[in-house]
C-alpha cells in the first residue's frame, strides 16, 4: 500500500520495467525499481490489434508484426493509481525485446 501511495504522486512519470505476464486483456509490467506489477490493457497499447498466446507468453501485432514477450523490457508511464483497489495502470512508452529462446 505504501508503494501505491508513493506512486500516486508520480503520475505521468516514466519508469523502467519488465513484462511479467500476458493475459487475454493486457500485459503485466513490473517496475524494476519498486517491484510492483501494473497492467497495460491492449486498447491502450499502440495502434494495433493484438493476437494473444498466453501459453507461450507473447502477443503479436496483426498490422505491425510487433512481438512483445515475457522478459522484454519496457519504459512505462504511470497513468492511474487506485490505492483503495490496490492497483495501478500504466501506458507504454516503448518495449525492447529480451533474449529469445532458440
Amino acid at each position: 500500500m505504501k508503494v501505491l501511495d508513493l506512486l500516486s504522486h508520480r503520475i505521468g512519470e516514466d519508469f523502467p520495467g519488465v513484462v511479467t505476464g500476458i493475459a487475454n486483456f493486457g500485459i503485466f509490467i513490473q517496475l524494476t525499481d519498486w517491484l510492483i506489477d501494473g497492467l497495460i490493457r491492449y486498447e491502450q497499447l499502440m495502434d494495433d490489434w493484438w493476437e494473444v498466446d498466453e501459453h507461450r507468453g507473447f502477443v503479436k501485432g496483426q498490422r505491425t508484426g510487433r512481438r512483445i514477450s515475457i522478459g522484454d523490457t519496457a519504459t512505462v508511464r504511470v497513468a492511474r493509481v487506485d490505492p483503495a483497489r490496490r492497483s495501478w495502470t500504466c501506458r507504454s512508452s516503448n518495449f525492447t525485446a529480451g533474449p529469445r529462446p532458440r
